[in-house]
């Protein structure tokens, strides 16, 4: 039989207050509305709103996207000026602020311009993208003529000035080094939808992601490019709940490579294989985090990225 522990009542209030706190930082509450929106010189239309899979009577070509990270509910507003301009305000909200940032990263990919709106934004040509706690909120141009990118910050600016709080990057975003990381290059995500967005492994669930939107998802992701002395290098980073599946995808993406492999040396937790080609793919394995490189000249460089994953990795939070 375990013994019991004394508990004294500040122990208690202290259990209480950390729960709290852990709480707010995991669980967003903070809620904008559109209704509120208010832009000089703009009329606006009625908001539209929609909860859960209704998402899809809006955008069924991307709504996929959007369930593979726990999305809530969403408004809609179109605003009208001068006749012919038109603006467009969508705004989704997630569980958690991470989440949020993980469908801003999927959503902007590709799109190298970031802003300082937000707690990250991005705009490219009509479409503005910004993460800001528990949301992701696009400013889109609709209208016969151009709006001007004064207009559309207005309204980035509008929906930001709702927010009092600010809130953190996923913990394994936050693990990349820094040092030579391109910054518009990170994508966090669950499911293996997103992962075809960067790269298209073949016909089998290589990585063990998340392959059913219906079904909660086990596994985070987090990956990032690195230019160093002018090369490109891709980094994949993963954590699942057991270290029974970074075993299984280790295994599953050597396979995929056998046939184009020259060497392959495994003294885990790293593999090293050398494909017949010259370039080299290193693999990181030990507990619950896998890590993958692509083919690239440099192994060393992708080994020492990989170690300085490691040291600034954080537990995830349960």
């Amino acid at each position: 039989m375990k013994l019991r522990p004394k508990i004294c009542f500040p122990s208690v209030l202290f259990l209480i207050l950390l729960t709290v706190a852990h709480s707010q930082d995991g669980q967003a509450t903070e809620k904008i509305s559109l209704a509120k929106l208010q832009v000089a010189g703009w009329r606006p239309a009625n908001v539209d709103s929609y909860v859960g899979k209704a998402l899809y009577d809006a955008i069924d070509g991307y709504a996929d996207y959007h369930m593979g990270f726990n999305f809530k509910d969403s408004e809609r507003r179109r605003f009208e000026a001068n006749g012919e301009k038109r603006i467009e305000v969508f705004s989704y909200r997630f569980d958690t602020p991470q989440n949020a940032f993980g469908l801003f990263s999927v959503m902007r990919m590709g799109s190298i311009r970031l802003l300082d709106v937000g707690n990250e934004a991005s705009l490219e040509g009509r479409l503005f993208h910004m993460w800001k706690g528990p949301y992701y909120v696009t400013v889109t141009d609709l209208g016969k003529a151009e709006c001007s990118e004064e207009d559309i910050l207005a309204f980035a600016k509008a929906v930001d000035e709702q927010f009092e709080k600010q809130y953190s990057k996923p913990s394994l975003v936050e693990a990349l080094p820094k040092k030579h990381l391109v910054p518009h290059s990170i994508v966090y995500f669950h499911y293996r939808n997103a992962l075809e967005r960067l790269v298209y492994l073949g016909e089998e669930n290589i990585l063990q992601l998340g392959d059913d939107l219906d079904k909660p998802c086990g596994v985070e992701v987090a990956y990032g490019q690195f230019v160093v002395d002018k090369a490109k290098y891709e980094l994949i980073v993963l954590r699942y709940q057991s270290p029974k599946k970074p075993q299984i995808a280790a295994r599953m993406f050597m396979e995929s490579m056998k046939d184009s492999l020259k060497k392959t040396t495994t003294d885990w937790p790293w593999a090293k294989l050398v494909e017949r080609n010259g370039k080299q793919t290193i693999i990181f394995r030990q507990g619950d985090i896998l890590m993958v490189s692509f083919s690239t000249p440099r192994g060393d460089v992708v080994k020492e990225l990989m170690e300085q994953v490691i040291a600034g990795l954080k537990p995830a939070k349960g």
